[in-house]
């Protein structure tokens, strides 16, 4: 896994995997799901948001198409982001091959806890589908707090965000 994966994952691993989790995590982490208003929030009409319901739950219904489902990841995107600016991370944990200002630490992998990051803009490109750019984001915002630039790298990589 590469780092924008990992920031992906690591800002995505709340969201549920059922459809009808992902519909009610939609209607409980979104404006507009709150107001009663969770179909305006993927971009379709009532009637299409119940059918999906309906399927969801086993009563008839029926399942999004491969393009509602893209609608539906992007809301998904938007609404845990919206959960993660509530609850604004401040602490990222990363599992990688960790290099410091172009030196690697002596233990080739291992994990780290970056503290007291401003990760705003992480979490504003991730529910803006930027994946590379939530990724830039973290790697700034790491730059900044500890003054020296950093990368991580392996096949294994792996990022937690912490409020």
């Amino acid at each position: 896994m590469n780092l924008t994966q990992a920031v992906t994952s690591g800002l995505s691993g709340d969201i549920p995997g059922s459809l009808l989790g992902q519909l009610l995590f939609i209607v409980q982490n979104t404006d507009g799901g709150r107001a009663g208003r969770p179909a305006a929030e993927v971009g379709v009409t009532a009637a299409t948001w119940n059918r999906w319901m309906s399927g969801a739950r086993g009563l008839g219904g029926s399942r999004p198409s491969a393009a509602s489902e893209q609608k539906i990841a992007a809301a998904l995107r938007r609404a845990a982001a919206n959960r993660w600016r509530q609850q604004m991370p401040t602490t990222v944990v990363v599992t990688a091959k960790i290099r410091w200002a172009g030196y690697y630490n002596p233990v080739p992998f291992r994990t780290t806890r970056l503290v007291d990051l401003r990760l705003d803009l992480v979490v504003d490109r991730f529910g803006a589908v930027r994946d590379v750019g939530a990724r830039m984001a973290l790697l700034a915002a790491v730059r900044d707090r500890y003054g020296v630039p950093v990368s991580f790298e392996g096949k294994n990589v792996s990022v937690t965000f912490l409020p």
